[in-house]
């Protein structure tokens, strides 16, 4: 059931409407009803088709007349049935372009037919709105706003357009290039009255939706085309780390930067690069030999450097302690691994050195806690090196492998230490025993020698990966983990390099086949759940993950380095959209900040999040809430700031001083319901906290108070959703009898003002209008209701609206006040047009018949979108009025799951929802965070030669910083 925290639907109680007095009502479009096409929709669609059916043959297009003709009957019959299509657009905007055609260059793009390139390309009055009536006429240039009269505005429009055109011809092929001009067309328009739904808007939106992962490094951004040897992430994944050549550079990803900071010191190719544990040094080795620290806690880590020159031979081989402060360093060619102290004041020299192996050293490892260290070799031994304070003592032998033992990993826990060899299987050594070396499991059924091996971090598994290109995961907790084999299969070459995620659930690789997959550990006895991310076209090398689970980051010989959303699902780094994953289960509820500045997630894990944004526009966990003991229902956000509360199926409130450096030493716990709480809402000054319950009852709490309850019965069954008038007047409480109780809120509580029966059924939606004028309800009894405001309370329902034919689970006003939108379980959106004399008697129906049922519907404050979110997962668009010759909607996909939450900012910059995949999705809305979003997905500016290209005449800007 969706829930209404806050209990606004067009915006948060109390919040500033974003319309006003001053808004402009648009003029209603003129209907007629629908039927046969006339004549003249016959003989332009004829025409239409013909040219499609041609191959989109020059010789089948318009020309002089006959383009008049089609542009105006196009332009009169936009708002009738039937509309003309998207083909029969394209077809006159081909005629009117057919001189112009051109080659699209971008980054090696080359050619497309005109037909395509003009798709979209509409002229300057049909992006920012023209004549209601359809009339050609517009001798002095203005449109219906009013807003393009100043001298070349129209121009900068048709240049953008033309943009926007070339960037959806190009996003299935170049969707990074395609992003770049669409956001640069954009960005051109973006101080101009820009309106939803033009074309700049919707090609950034077409182009982002193909674009997978952010780009680090290419030719045209970074590294100049060299091979990419090395990549690393910090552990808060704010910074990521590729290496080509010497040098090594560091990109700010909570900035969103597109410039690296490039460190240079290295005399030889980079080996290795690696992050510390406790985020402080990024470690690369090199061919000269050296191993050097750079500070990754300051903005250019090249200002505080160490060089660590013991090694004789290039060092291939790292490893740390769980806090960062040992580090084990290895080369193959001198054969004495080293132990450094990265907390001394001066790392620079070893605390010790090993040796004891009659052959080559070929991989090691060093104990979470720093107390032990590990090396295998081609001697076909692996050994135990006791470890005190940094300097190595007595050592223990392990035989066992019958060729080179090739790769070491030892469990978190201390207990397991596995090798893996040429013989093509793994051994088992149980540290825990006071003689490890007898009887290790061995672990059979690669057919390949074993090259990787990493154990997740709670010490359940173990992943090996072989010559043979698959991996295997093995359960250490088994009574025999030798007969828990299961086998991953994916890569056609050589895996390359093999890590585990933070969270025990993910192993990624990257493969000679160019190919960098995430393999679901969790789900292994069901079914080999794998997540490809394609972008590479030679050796994927490298990959490297950070430990908060938002990024992975891969790199190639191909010259390429790319930032990866690595548990995204199919659509993994879609880039409409910041993701917020932290959730084990579903989400049920969010609620945002009135600045937009943080948001709040709660699930069915126990647990809510609180969140922030960096300045890149990526949502980070700030705190998250511990406290509940069963699934969370509710959360919201008190207007003032200060506190969070959340509630659920534990029939606990929790109320988070969220100001406090820890929340959750300050948790204050409200008891007093008896059932499952169901919906929470603020007062708009947040000193007041309301509840319901399946117990029947509403709770109201006062901060001034220390939070005491005062408990209101006059339901008779379970109360299921709470509303509160923006000048916090009344409370509206509802229940699943259809029954409405009001509560006057500037009189002492106890029993309600009013009650009502207006509903047949369970009132899943009550809100009011932003300006407090009207409240909406709707119910599964398949009716909304409309009640006008007066200083005595809620007047009867002056409106019954009819025409859903399942449950409405929600409805929104528009700012404006023309539109009430609502949402059912019937796949439909319906639109009321209060404007008209009898709203109640009509609506245009919005169909989404296969979305599983619509959940959310949600007005932006410019009231020229809406907003829904759907049981399948996807999130839509609408434009009630859309511009001359679009499309009224636009389909967002990144959901996996029901879309369980939905809210925005006052000032409409994102959407936010959260869903049943337990991820919360951040959508930037305007086009200063759309271009960001652009600029962050494809990880550069425009060049100067590119811009000139696409924006001819328009001075240069590097968009992107």
């Amino acid at each position: 059931m969706p829930s209404l925290a806050g209990g606004a639907v067009g915006a948060m109680p109390g919040a500033d409407s974003g319309g006003g007095l001053g808004s402009r009502v648009p003029a209603r479009p003129e209907r007629r009803k629908a039927g046969e096409p006339d004549d003249e929709y016959m003989r332009w669609d004829e025409l239409a088709n013909a040219w499609d059916d041609s191959g989109r043959s020059d010789n089948t297009l318009l020309d002089g007349k006959n383009i008049k003709e089609a542009e105006v009957w196009y332009q009169r019959n936009r708002n009738r049935d039937p509309k003309p299509t998207a083909l029969h657009r394209e077809y006159i905007e081909a005629s009117k372009n057919r001189k112009r055609k051109k080659l699209i260059r971008v980054a090696g793009i080359i050619g497309a037919g005109v037909g395509t390139i003009a798709a979209g390309g509409l002229v300057a009055k049909l992006l920012i709105g023209s004549d209601p009536s359809g009339s050609d006429d517009n001798d002095d240039g203005d449109t219906e706003t009013g807003e393009l009269t100043r001298e070349g505005e129209d121009e900068i429009y048709k240049i953008a357009n033309k943009a926007a055109a070339d960037a959806v011809a190009t996003a299935e092929t170049d969707a990074r290039t395609a992003a770049l001009i669409a956001a640069a067309a954009l960005h051109l328009v973006a101080a101009t009255p820009v309106v939803a739904g033009s074309d700049p808007d919707r090609a950034l939106r077409t182009s982002l939706a193909h674009t997978r992962g952010r780009a680090l490094v290419d030719e045209l951004n970074a590294g100049s085309g060299k091979a990419v040897s090395a990549v690393a992430l910090s552990p808060k994944g704010d910074k990521a780390i590729a290496t080509a050549g010497k040098e090594a550079m560091v990109w700010n990803l909570s900035t969103g930067s597109t410039k690296p900071v490039h460190l240079r010191g290295h005399q030889g190719p980079i080996i290795l690069a690696e992050a510390s544990p406790d985020g402080r040094w990024l470690v690369t080795t090199a061919e000269d030999r050296t191993i050097r620290l750079w500070d990754l806690r300051a903005d250019d880590p090249g200002t505080d450097t160490r060089i660590l020159r013991d090694h004789t031979g290039k060092v291939n081989k790292l490893d740390f302690s769980t806090d960062g402060r040992w580090m084990i360093s290895s080369s193959a060619e001198d054969g004495r691994p080293r132990i450094w102290d990265l907390h001394a004041a001066d790392p620079s020299s070893p605390t010790g050195a090993i040796s004891g192996h009659e052959g080559v050293i070929t991989d090691v490892a060093i104990a979470g806690d720093g107390r032990a260290a590990y090396t295998v070799s081609d001697d076909a031994t692996v050994k135990i090196w006791a470890l005190d304070n940094g300097r190595v003592g007595k050592r223990i032998s392990l035989s066992g492998h019958e060729a080179p033992v090739l790769a070491v990993d030892v469990s978190n826990d201390g207990r397991w230490l596995i090798s893996g060899g040429q013989d093509q299987t793994a051994r088992m050594w149980d540290l825990s025993s006071a003689a490890p070396w007898r009887n290790p499991v061995v672990l059979i059924g690669h057919t390949g020698p074993i090259n990787d091996i990493a154990i997740t971090p709670d010490s359940k598994l173990a992943v090996t990966a072989s010559s043979d290109n698959t991996l295997k995961i093995w359960e250490l907790q088994a009574k025999d983990p030798a007969a828990t084999g299961v086998t991953f299969k994916g890569h056609e070459q050589l895996i390359n390099q093999l890590r585990v995620d933070a969270s025990s659930t993910w192993a990624v690789t990257a493969g000679k086949d160019a190919k960098v997959i995430a393999w679901n550990l969790a789900k292994r006895a069901q079914v080999v759940e794998t997540i490809e991310f394609a972008g590479h076209t030679r050796d994927a090398v490298a990959v490297a993950l950070s430990a908060d689970g938002r990024s992975m980051v891969s790199g190639s010989i191909d010259g390429n380095a790319f930032v990866w959303d690595y548990r995204g699902g199919t659509d993994a780094s879609n880039g409409n959209y910041f993701p917020a994953r932290l959730h084990t289960g579903t989400i049920n509820d969010v609620d945002i900040s009135r600045d937009g500045k943080r948001f709040i997630s709660a699930g069915s894990d126990t647990k809510a999040v609180l969140w922030e944004f960096e300045q890149s526009g990526r949502p980070f966990p700030r705190d998250v809430l511990v406290g509940h003991e069963k699934p969370i229902n509710a959360a919201a956000l008190a207007p003032g700031g200060r506190y969070a509360a959340t509630a659920g199926q534990d029939q606990n409130i929790l109320i988070w001083d969220i100001v406090k450096d820890n929340p959750n030493e300050t948790v204050k716990k409200l008891e007093g319901h008896t059932g499952e709480i169901m919906d929470l809402v603020f007062s708009s000054d947040g000193s007041r906290l309301f509840s319901c319950s399946a117990d029947k009852s509403v709770r109201a709490w006062s901060a001034e108070s220390g939070w005491s309850g005062t408990e209101l019965v006059a339901h008779n069954d379970e109360v299921v959703r709470l509303a509160i008038s923006p000048d916090d007047s009344l409370l509206i409480s509802a229940d699943i009898t259809g029954a409405l109780m009001t509560w006057d809120l500037n009189a002492p509580l106890g029993e309600p003002k009013q009650r009502f029966k207006p509903h047949e059924r369970e009132i899943w939606m009550v809100g009011f209008k932003p300006d407090g004028s009207v409240m909406i309800t709707g119910s599964a009894d398949r009716n909304a209701r409309v009640w006008s405001m007066s200083d005595d309370g809620l007047n009867k329902a002056t409106l019954v609206l009819r025409g859903h034919t399942d449950t409405i689970n929600s409805a929104s006003f528009s700012n404006d006040g023309r539109w009430i939108a609502t949402g059912s379980r019937d796949g439909t959106v319906r639109l009321w047009d209060r404007s008209s004399e009898h709203p109640e008697e009509g609506s245009r129906a919005l169909e989404m018949i296969d979305s599983n049922g619509v959940e959310w519907v949600y007005f932006g404050p410019d009231s020229k979108r809406l907003y829904t979110g759907n049981g399948d997962g996807s999130v839509h668009i609408w434009y009630p009025e859309p511009l001359e010759g679009r499309d009224d909607h636009q389909l967002l996909r990144g959901h996996e799951k029901k879309v369980s939450a939905m809210v925005m900012p006052v000032d409409g910059s994102f959407l936010l929802t959260g869903s049943y995949d337990g991820t919360a999705r951040v959508w930037p809305m305007t086009p200063p965070r759309m271009v960001q979003l652009g600029c962050y997905a494809v990880g550069r500016s425009p060049t100067e030669a590119e811009w000139q290209d696409w924006l001819p005449g328009q001075p240069y800007k590097p968009i992107c910083g």
